[in-house]
């Protein structure tokens, strides 16, 4: 049985995806990709940071928690996926340092779990979502062969990751890729006090209140917009086994300048509150894209203005929502930052 699919160019054989973290921002456009190229989607989430709201209708879903190997293995004997997209992880750098065992249990454990059911159930190709984190504090535009030097606790978690995903494909044969998205942005974006900093800028201006934004501003970050990505994330099962590949644009913009355009699409007059550096955030950080447009056919169809429009467009039919935090932090300290100790975003 098969499918067409113009991105694909032709015929492909119909295939058992699972992809996890399906609640979230990546892992609900992955499923609803997938769906729409007739493909059939399972999707593990625990809720803890995704929303169901996000989860494409479609998607075989289970509700659990990767932390238990011997549950993932029960999940992965039932429905034996042809291709996994290990998306969850707890993506929060700047937490990290205040949340290790969390963090690290989060993105770095299950990572694990789900790596070692995919290669009992002889997986054809795990794809690995890990990050730029990896690559610390270089010179940007960080480049695939650049050697891994994370400066927080999540790159650690993403880096060994990695790591781990090449000494296992060596003694067990597994196919992989490797991808390295960066800042992500788009429809489904979470809310959240920890991270994504433009859904935090467009929540709180929602709420009438100013963005809240780290140190000068200055900092610089390339921003990818979700639907450029998509199509050479799922493209990354198709290619040598192996690579890792940088996703996202080249084009980088100063925090300051996210939200003046973010202020500018929801026609406020309010004005940007600077509050002091997080501890270990990296001042510059984008990649080269080189490898995703080699290989994977990544293009940058969509402007940063263009990208901030849809993603503004839906944030305001969503609403203004409620920042969660968590209940303690594993780490207090002065150097925690006073906007997540005192609950003020």
């Amino acid at each position: 049985m098969g499918t067409v699919s113009k991105e694909d160019g032709g015929i492909s054989r119909l295939m058992k995806y699972l992809v996890t973290g399906c609640a979230g921002l990546v892992g609900s456009h992955l499923c609803e990709e997938l769906l729409k190229r007739g493909h059939i989607v399972y999707g593990i989430d625990n809720l803890s940071i995704g929303t169901i709201e996000n989860i494409p209708k479609g998607v075989i879903f289970y509700e659990a928690d990767l932390n238990s190997g011997s549950f993932v293995d029960g999940i992965f004997s039932i429905i034996r996926p042809d291709i996994v997209h290990h998306c969850a992880c707890w993506a929060y750098e700047g937490l990290s340092q205040f949340c290790p065992r969390l963090v690290t249990e989060n993105t770095y454990n299950i990572m694990l779990n789900v790596l070692v059911s995919s290669i009992k159930y002889k997986v054809k190709r795990f794809i690995q979502y890990s990050s730029m984190a990896v690559y610390g504090n270089q010179t940007p535009p960080f480049v695939e062969f650049m050697e891994r030097k994370p400066t927080d606790v999540y790159g650690v978690a993403k880096a060994a990751a990695e790591q781990s995903l090449e000494i296992l494909s060596q003694v067990h044969g597994i196919q992989y890729t490797i991808l390295r998205p960066h800042n992500i942005i788009g429809e489904h974006q979470l809310v959240d006090p920890y991270r994504n900093v433009a859904m935090i800028f467009m929540n709180r201006i929602m709420q009438g209140k100013p963005p809240i934004i780290y140190g000068d501003g200055e900092q610089k970050r390339a921003f990818s917009y979700i639907k450029d990505a998509i199509p050479a994330m799922i493209r990354a099962e198709k290619i040598k086994s192996g690579k890792i590949i940088n996703i996202g644009p080249t084009e980088e913009f100063t925090v300051n300048y996210l939200a003046e355009v973010i202020l500018r699409e929801f026609d406020s007059k309010l004005k940007p509150i600077h509050v002091a550096d997080r501890p270990r955030e990296v001042k510059n950080a984008w990649c080269s894209n080189y490898e995703a447009r080699r290989s994977l056919g990544y293009k940058t169809k969509t402007t940063f203005e263009e990208a901030i429009h849809k993603m503004a467009v839906w944030a305001k039919k969503q609403g203004p929502r409620e920042f969660k935090y968590l209940e303690n932090l594993e780490l207090e300290g002065n150097l925690v930052p006073k906007t997540w100790k005192d609950k003020l975003i």
